[in-house]
């Protein structure tokens, strides 16, 4: 057997979770309508994408310079935000109870090739109701064209306490990207 055919059944077990935490991520983008359905897929999809180093690490005596490649993964991956804020998620789930979150929203006016005045993200309980948003525009902002063409554009994430500046899908796929590059 070739090294390359020998690495590749090496990562062989790494590649097949990886591939089940994406579709654990492509299950929670489908419930994100559904806060409490989301939450659990979310969870699970945290958990989950955690063992991704654990199939890895089973494998290191079949994987050449392992060592070397893990220690310097490690480094990387504790000098990243969201991938330290992964390992510590994974961590209150399994020991203290479920990741705290929360929706947030913000719109945007478009009304041709450039967009129009945008909203920060607000928490969703604070936004109202879409027409609210729409009263609240400045005149200056609603010429003719815009409201004869123009469209409120309307944006959800969910956002874990503990990383307020993500979304927690993004995040997630953050995680899937980085954890097996070499």
């Amino acid at each position: 057997m070739s090294d390359a055919t020998e690495l590749h059944h090496a990562l062989a077990p790494a590649y097949a979770r990886l591939e089940q935490v994406r579709a654990i991520w492509v299950d929670a983008s489908k419930k994100y309508f559904e806060p409490a359905s989301f939450q659990i897929a979310l969870q699970h999809l945290i958990t989950t994408s955690r063992t991704v180093s654990f199939v890895l690490q089973k494998q290191k005596a079949n994987i050449p310079n392992f060592d070397d490649w893990y220690e310097r993964k490690q480094l990387d991956w504790r000098a990243d935000d969201v991938m330290r804020w992964a390992v510590n998620a994974r961590n209150t789930i399994e020991k203290i109870g479920d990741l705290e979150t929360y929706s947030e929203v913000r719109a945007t006016l478009i009304a041709g090739h450039v967009l129009g005045p945008e909203s920060i993200w607000v928490p969703e309980q604070k936004f109202g109701l879409p027409i609210d948003f729409l009263k609240s525009i400045p005149t200056k902002y609603l010429s003719a064209h815009v409201v004869a063409h123009g469209h409120l554009i309307l944006e959800r994430r969910w956002v874990a306490n503990t990383l307020p500046a993500h979304g927690l899908l993004e995040a997630m796929s953050h995680v899937m990207q980085n954890s097996l590059r070499r």
